[in-house]
């Protein structure tokens, strides 16, 4: 049985506009994990996935601008590991069970909020400290 994972002050970058994303995330994989535990359609539960895949390509993309836009220098090394997890998640959807394809997204969104992303906040509360 699925158990959701709340949302914690800890995932917080401290970035209204990724922190809001990532609540969202954090909403799909959350109801992807319900809705598998008692949907039977296996249509309906490929769409579950699709979506949640199709909502974090769109984050990436939409924090990788910001990092852009900030000048931020661990663009390259954040945008691979983005790379990696579609590249991860896109091999799960057909060679790995349901249960492992959820462990691997709360997994992954709990390692990489707490220390990838907030590195990035950290950047940015330190250029608005310097005036930049």
């Amino acid at each position: 049985m699925f158990v959701p994972l709340q949302w914690d002050r800890s995932f917080e970058t401290g970035i209204e506009e990724v922190d809001a994303q990532h609540r969202y995330f954090l909403h799909l994989v959350n109801r992807l994990g319900q809705e598998l535990d008692t949907a039977k359609d296996e249509n309906y539960r490929s769409r579950l996935i699709r979506e949640l895949f199709k909502y974090a390509e769109f984050h990436f993309l939409s924090e990788e601008n910001l990092m852009m836009r900030h000048g931020f220098p661990g663009l390259p090394e954040h945008r691979d590991i983005h790379r990696q997890l579609i590249e991860d998640l896109s091999g799960q959807l057909y060679f790995s069970s349901l249960e492992s394809l959820l462990r691997i997204l709360t997994d992954w969104f709990l390692q990489h909020s707490v220390t990838e992303d907030r590195a990035f906040g950290e950047f940015v509360r330190q250029q608005a400290l310097d005036g930049g």
